[in-house]
C-alpha cells in the first residue's frame, strides 16, 4: 500500500485535488493510520488561502439586524403589559371555571369512578364465590 505524501495531504485539505484522485485519498484515510494522523497534524496547522476580511463578522451582523429586527428592542413595557393581560385571562379563565362547577364535577366523577372499581371488585368477589360453592366434590362423574 503506498502512503499518501505530504503534498497530497494538503491537495486533499484544500480541496485542490480532483474528484476521483479525493475519494481515493479519501478511502486511504480510512484504512491507513500513518497517513491519518498525518492529516491530523496537517489540519492543526492549516491555514487556508482564502480569509474572511476582519469586519466580515461585524458587517454580517450589522445586516441580520436591519433585516431582522431583534424582539428585545420593543419596549419592556409592552412586553409586561401582553404578560398581564394573558395572566389576566388565565385567572378569569380559572374563576370561570370555578363558579361554573367544573372542578367539582371532575372531583366528584374521579370519586364515582374510585368507587364504582371497589364495589365491580366486590361484585365479582360474591360472583365467584357463589359459583365454587355450587361445585361440590365427587360429583362431576355421578352422571353415569
Amino acid at each position: 500500500m503506498s502512503h499518501l505524501n505530504k503534498e497530497e495531504i494538503k491537495k486533499f485539505i484544500d480541496g485542490t485535488m480532483a474528484e476521483s484522485e479525493a475519494e481515493a485519498a479519501e478511502h486511504h484515510l480510512d484504512r491507513c493510520e500513518e497517513c491519518f494522523e498525518q492529516y491530523l497534524q496537517l489540519i492543526e496547522t492549516w491555514d487556508p488561502e482564502e480569509k474572511l476580511s476582519d469586519s466580515f463578522t461585524d458587517a454580517t451582523l450589522a445586516l441580520l439586524e436591519e433585516k431582522i429586527p431583534d424582539s428585545r428592542d420593543h419596549s419592556s413595557g409592552h412586553a409586561m403589559r401582553k404578560t398581564l393581560i394573558n395572566y389576566g385571562i388565565a385567572a378569569g379563565l380559572t374563576i370561570g371555571l370555578m363558579f361554573a362547577g367544573v372542578f367539582q364535577k371532575v372531583i366528584d366523577l374521579t370519586d364515582v369512578v374510585e368507587n364504582r372499581q371497589s364495589s365491580i371488585t366486590a361484585e365479582l368477589m360474591k360472583r365467584t364465590t357463589g359459583i365454587l360453592e355450587n361445585f361440590e366434590p365427587g360429583k362431576e362423574d355421578d352422571h353415569s
